[in-house]
This record gives C-alpha cells, structure tokens and sequence, in this order.
C-alpha cells in the first residue's frame, strides 16, 4: 500500500515528454545532420538482430509512465525507490527468458546497455539479480532450486550483494570474511574482518 502511494506521488512528478528515448531526445537534431544513415551503421556495428531488440527496449520504456524522467530533483530515498520499481517493470517485461540470457549473451548485455543509457542505479539492480543471485541459485545444480530461480525471474524475491571488508576494493579473491552454516541453529553464522558494508 505504501508503495503504490509513494508511486503515485512520484508519477504525479513525472512529465510525459521527456521519455526515455523520448520523442524529444536531444541527440536527435545532430543525427538528422549525419551524411550518412545513423540506423544503418548501428545494424553493422551491432548486428541487425541486436539493433532491433534495443529499439524494441527503447520503444517499450519510452512508452511507459514510469521511465518518464522526473521534472525536479529526487531524493535519495525517492531515487532508490523509483529505481526499484522500474527494475520490477522491466521484469514484467521479461525482455529476455532465463534461457535467451544463456544462449544470447550479446543480447543480454544489450539490455544492460539500454538500461544504463537510461540510468546505471537501474542497470546495477537489474544486473545483479539477473547475474549473480540468480546464477548462483541456478548453479546449485538441484530440481529444488528451480522455483527460487523462477521467483528470482519475477522479483518475488529479491538477491543483495555486499562486501564487508573496508579495504576490500573490488578484490572479492581476497575478503577474509567467512559465512558458516551452523545445522543446529539454521541461520549463517558470518564472520567478518571489516566493519562496514561496501559495495
């Protein structure tokens, strides 16, 4: 209830005329200057099939409230919540299938790309469900996984990444924090070198 509250407040902040790719992309004016056809040099560069999967991302977010950019400045709090639930409509959309992401992985990071293009916060969320939560349930190489895989797919639950280490850096090799499952308690037991969360 809370959520939707806070959305409508949000998307009463939206305007509908700067879309994603909107119809008033300020780069359109130079590209109506290029000598050459913009479209058919992003088919050669990226390929045919991939061009015309970003613009189907592009049309589907531009087409859509909720991509809208705000017309004032977000909180924090406002940012990180408008992010998350665009994550969750971008898997409504289900752009690509668990095995399209397998077998297309130029597609898949496409995706990325066009999410980015928009706005990295929502890029950062969609790739780490999508890659490493949902990977690591996949590779636990059991039938009983296949349904937290599935509710990963449709954000019925959510994956979380953090590194507990203060001089960690991006070295995730090196961490010296530890987590161990204790049968008698159930929970993880997590021992940690550092003092904060990073990352």
């Amino acid at each position: 209830m809370e959520g939707r509250r806070r959305l409508a407040t949000l998307q009463r902040h939206l305007s509908p005329r700067e879309c994603v790719s909107g119809h008033s992309n300020p780069l359109d004016a130079y590209r109506r200057l290029a000598r050459f056809p913009t479209e058919e040099m992003s088919r050669f560069i990226v390929g045919a099939d991939i061009h015309e999967f970003k613009q189907h991302v592009w049309s589907t977010l531009s087409d859509d409230v909720l991509f809208t950019r705000p017309e004032r400045e977000l909180t924090m709090d406002d940012m990180r919540h408008v992010a998350f639930m665009q994550f969750k409509r971008v898997a409504e959309y289900e752009f690509l299938t668990e095995r399209e992401m397998a077998a297309q992985p130029l597609k898949a990071r496409a995706l990325n790309n066009c999410l980015g293009a928009y706005d990295w916060s929502l890029a950062v969320i969609y790739s780490l469900q999508a890659g490493p939560f949902r990977r690591t349930i996949m590779g636990s190489g059991t039938k009983r996984h296949d349904t937290f895989v599935e509710r990963a797919h449709h954000c019925e639950i959510i994956g979380s990444f953090a590194l507990t280490e203060l001089s960690h850096g991006s070295n995730t090799k090196e961490m010296q924090t530890t987590a161990t499952y204790d049968p008698a308690t159930q929970p993880r037991i997590v021992v940690a070198v550092g003092d904060h969360l990073g990352g």
